[in-house]
């Protein structure tokens, strides 16, 4: 698992800076952001990768078949699509690309971008669903529409009747 530490931006530009080679040139310091870039990208593409294995993990402790089902097969598929969009994003728009990008890359990239967007919607969802089955009988007939972890009534009937985890 990638620690928090290394998910900040400054942690890989910290690492040229305590080297010396950042000067305050921007042409000079350049090639060292854009590795400073491109190692930051690699480790968000790590720690979604822990998030797809964490949800398998973590779903295996569930004893009713709801949670694990929306852990398993909702948040670490998703995860996994992320990261898989992630790459290929890193593939095509990496941080020393200079060139205008061809009319299938824009696509591509307008491809994986939605993915990501959509994918880290539909997790969040699938987290309140997950909450959702925890929760007393009462609280698991509230109606699909209103389930949502920033959806009022989720957080007033769900997240108040959770048991100590």
């Amino acid at each position: 698992m990638i620690s928090d530490e290394k998910l900040d931006y400054d942690y890989h530009l910290n690492f040229y800076l305590n080297l010396g080679l950042l000067t305050g040139n921007a042409r000079n310091d350049r090639p060292y952001h854009e590795k400073a870039q491109y190692q930051h990208a690699l480790c968000v593409c790590d720690a979604i990768l822990g998030v797809h294995i964490e949800a398998v993990a973590v779903s295996e402790k569930f004893s009713n078949e709801e949670g694990l089902f929306q852990l398993r097969f909702g948040v670490s598929r998703r995860a996994k699509a992320i990261w898989v969009s992630l790459r290929n994003l890193l593939g095509v728009v990496n941080p020393e690309h200079s060139e205008p990008l061809l009319s299938e890359q824009v696509e591509e990239v307008a491809r994986d971008l939605n993915v990501i967007y959509i994918y880290i919607r539909g997790a969040l969802d699938n987290f309140a669903w997950c909450l959702r089955s925890l929760c007393t009988e009462v609280t698991r007939k509230l109606p699909p529409m209103k389930v949502g972890l920033f959806v009022e009534e989720s957080r007033m009937k769900i997240y108040r009747k959770l048991p100590n985890l």
